[in-house]
């Protein structure tokens, strides 16, 4: 599976994977560091809730995660291999503010 991370969003290609192991390339093709973080959830890709004094989505709260793809560099291409389950899943870059830009992805696990 590929991610593309731009500044301003995440696109996946596919956005529905077969469960078991899967392997990610993450691809940062924006202009600062980004991060790809995993969560497992029935919840819209949007509408995470972001906590005010931080500018991130508390993740211990929104549901569980299989791991993320950590400091994704500007040009950069890093991969990861995730047990995932069936279900839906939001895929989003954690670092301040960035989700409120619109980066996240849903991904949907059959």
């Amino acid at each position: 599976m590929k991610a593309t991370l731009t500044d301003t969003k995440i696109t996946l290609s596919p956005a529905s994977v077969k469960a078991g192991s899967v392997t990610v390339a993450a691809t940062n093709t924006g202009s600062m560091e980004h991060e790809l973080f995993f969560i497992k959830t029935d919840a819209a890709e949007g509408s995470l809730k972001v906590e005010t004094a931080t500018g991130e989505v508390d993740e211990a709260a929104v549901g569980t995660s299989p791991g993320e793809i950590a400091k994704i560099a500007a040009g950069a291409t890093k991969s990861g291999t995730f047990d995932l389950t069936a279900g839906k899943y939001v895929l989003i870059c954690n670092i301040a503010g960035h989700y409120a830009l619109g980066m996240h992805a849903a991904l949907v696990v059959t």
